[in-house]
């Protein structure tokens, strides 16, 4: 009798429960063969998101924590962002970015930013056969160049893992860009493209942010001073 009357409880109880909210296409994108749908739904952390349907009805979903960031407010270079082709919100494509030895589609995400970090960027590659692979994944990253550094035929992407922060008028935090090569179908840190870009746009003083050095950005050309004292 108790075993019956626990069964209809939990039955009742599941018949309640609200279904969980559903997934909607916000925005669809049409690329060679493929459709990129943005969904959203307000009941969840990831949100928006990223639905990749590739040739054959494969489909991929792509997801980062805090859901997918607008372009706009992710790429703040305005001649890079002017690069776009695509009509989208969420979505990045220039013919930069492509592989011109491969002949793939390569479209880049970002994703929310954590304060005070730049925005989480994901670059995937849409192949012609359906298959499609995320050739670069980071957590933080600002998207500032994409160039042909080496003379490959993949163009090296150039950014800011770590913001500057101002110490004073004239000193801000020594933060380096980053170079990405593409190599065995990933894109790489460089490390001697990145210190070469760096002596010619910016200062080196090594790969990673540093809190013992500042630089003087009222100096022309920047120059490395030590870090004021707190």
């Amino acid at each position: 009798m108790l075993t019956a009357l626990a069964a209809t409880v939990a039955l009742a109880a599941s018949a309640a429960a609200p279904a969980p909210p559903a997934w909607r296409a916000v925005e669809t994108t049409h690329l060679g063969a493929y459709t990129l749908v943005v969904q959203s739904n307000d009941g969840a952390d990831d949100s928006p998101r990223l639905v990749v349907a590739a040739p054959g009805g494969k489909t991929t979903v792509v997801s980062l924590n805090g859901g997918l960031a607008l372009v706009k407010n992710a790429i703040t270079t305005a001649s890079l962002a002017a690069q776009n082709r695509l009509h989208s919100s969420y979505l990045y494509a220039a013919l930069a970015l492509n592989d011109g030895a491969a002949g793939d589609q390569l479209v880049a995400v970002f994703g929310a930013a954590e304060d005070p970090d730049p925005f989480a960027f994901r670059v995937l590659r849409l192949a012609p056969d359906g298959q499609v692979a995320t050739l670069l994944s980071e957590d933080a990253f600002e998207l500032t160049a994409i160039a042909h550094l080496d003379k490959g035929a993949a163009p090296e992407l150039i950014g800011r893992p770590s913001w500057s922060q101002m110490d004073t008028k004239c000193l801000s935090t020594y933060d380096p860009l980053a170079v990405y090569r593409l190599s065995d179908g990933r894109y790489a840190y460089d490390a001697a493209l990145s210190q070469a870009y760096d002596v010619a746009h910016y200062v080196w003083a090594g790969p990673k942010s540093r809190e013992d050095v500042a630089v003087d950005i009222c100096h022309k050309p920047l120059k490395l001073v030590p870090a004021p004292k707190s």
